[in-house]
């Protein structure tokens, strides 16, 4: 604590008189007892002193502190008169007007540096010619609630699982107990109508600091809790100060079991499936189970199927764009224009849930898979020849196959004559003195697939074109003349 004194002298005009009475010694501030509330320490506080007497020649003035009734040994420092009159507001003018009547006056400023030594009363004491007086007291105490500085934190248990809290505040004033109490919010009818509460209070000397020099109070809870509780932490200092704070324990579980599936972004080969999580169940690793199931593959000849398609795990990942705090998974290398039904459980450290509900969706009609196979091109006469390849197996319609498309491109000025087939065979004309090439594709209304392997046709004759290289068409020779009936 660091204190120190300003003393102000005043000297008016000496008058003889007769002895000197207690009442001649006039306390003119404090007029009543002062409080002073710290609220913060290290701040500075300001208790005055005025006093006024009948001066003496003979007499020597002593004007001291005390502290709980101890003197203060404090520094002194002359100030002028005008300097009080001025800057503090407990000085009367009237004291100014006893300058005739042979009076001294003395002001007293003791300033004191707030810390934990500082609380107590303070008052001035003068003696004078053997008369010794007291002034009213100051009392200085701290106040306000603790302020904590380590809170309980929330967190997540297994049933019964031993676990521990930490609760630390500080003052001024000083902390002088805890209070723990312990509130399951599940059975809340106990005892006609009250809550199911347990209290701890700890005092001083169950304090514990820990490596930070941090003193608080730890509530160790062997046993656990069994269902979701609120841990409630108080700090009480010795001015009836109160503060509280509270965790919430939650009791791990399995996950809610997903819900409220929607299927979005349909292609021929994915969709984008979202749902609702519902409760992590306070546990870790949290994931989802999927079972994709395709039920039926539809064509011109549609085939039932109900067979599982595939399964495996979604990790936790969320997904910025959907709302709601929806989470979503794209399926990829669906089969195209084919019916699924899918379902979602939840699994984290605790268990798996129980399945959703089945949610059925279908993949949009798609191209054909693969090229046309078995493509050949043989003349027919002078300027026709007969096209002809194998139909493209059902598997690899993707949707309902309209027919196919033969792509007859003239080399010279790089121009395509598409014409479309409902068979598997067709004359074509193609001038005698021109190069062709030739390709097939089948087709869906969601487009065309993939184009054949090229057959270049020139003269009457037809070579296979081939990773760049030309070889000879048909049954791996060179065609001269094809009949045939169509």
């Amino acid at each position: 604590m660091i204190v120190w004194v300003i003393v102000l002298f005043y000297v008016m005009e000496c008058i003889a008189g007769p002895a000197i009475e207690p009442d001649d010694i006039v306390i003119q501030y404090p007029a009543e007892k002062q409080l002073l509330k710290i609220l913060q320490f290290k701040s500075t506080y300001s208790m005055p002193c005025v006093v006024s007497y009948p001066i003496r020649d003979s007499e020597v003035v002593q004007l001291l502190w005390m502290h709980n009734g101890l003197k203060m040994e404090v520094r002194e420092f002359d100030l002028n008169f005008e300097y009080l009159e001025s800057d503090y507001p407990w000085e009367q003018k009237t004291s100014i007007e006893k300058k005739s009547e042979g009076v001294k006056q003395i002001a007293s400023v003791l300033h004191v540096k707030a810390d934990k030594e500082s609380e107590g009363a303070y008052w001035c004491q003068i003696i004078y010619a053997g008369v010794k007086k007291s002034s009213y007291k100051y009392r200085m105490i701290t106040t306000g609630p603790p302020k904590f500085i380590e809170r309980p934190s929330d967190m997540s248990v297994r049933p019964g699982e031993a676990f521990q809290l930490k609760c630390s505040a500080q003052g001024p004033p000083e902390v002088t107990s805890y209070l723990w109490t312990v509130t399951d919010l599940v059975t809340k009818i106990k005892n006609e109508g009250d809550l199911n509460i347990v209290r701890f209070r700890s005092a001083p000397n169950d304090f514990s600091t820990d490596d930070r020099g941090i003193i608080g109070e730890t509530l160790k809870m062997e046993f656990g809790v069994q269902n979701k509780t609120k841990i409630t932490c108080q700090a009480f200092n010795k001015n009836d100060g109160e503060s509280k704070i509270h965790a919430i324990i939650n009791i791990k579980v399995i996950a809610d079991i997903p819900s409220k599936l929607k299927v979005t972004n349909e292609t021929d080969s994915s969709v984008y499936i979202s749902w609702l999580r519902g409760s992590d169940g306070h546990a870790n690793d949290l994931k989802w189970n999927y079972e994709l199931w395709i039920t039926e593959s539809r064509g011109v000849h549609r085939v039932q199927f109900n067979r599982s398609w595939d399964t495996g795990v979604i990790p936790w990942i969320v997904d910025e764009e959907q709302p709601n705090g929806r989470f979503a998974h794209r399926f990829l290398h669906l089969k195209p224009y084919s019916s699924y039904k899918l379902r979602l459980n939840a699994r984290n450290e605790m268990g798996v849930s129980n399945w959703s509900e089945w949610n059925s969706f279908a993949t949009l009609e798609g191209v054909p898979t693969d090229s046309v196979t078995g493509l050949k091109v043989a003349p027919h006469n002078r300027t026709h020849y007969l096209v002809s390849f194998d139909p493209l197996r059902e598997e690899l319609f993707n949707g309902d196959l309209k027919g196919y498309k033969v792509r007859v491109a003239l080399i010279e000025n790089d121009t395509d004559n598409v014409i479309t087939l409902t068979t598997t065979k067709a004359f074509i004309e193609m001038a005698h003195d021109q190069r062709y090439k030739v390709q097939v594709a089948g087709y869906t209304r969601a487009g065309v697939g993939s184009w054949s392997k090229a057959f270049i046709v020139y003269k009457g004759k037809v070579e296979e074109e081939e990773d760049g290289f030309l070889r000879p068409g048909g049954n791996d020779k060179q065609q001269t003349f094809f009949t045939s009936n169509l």
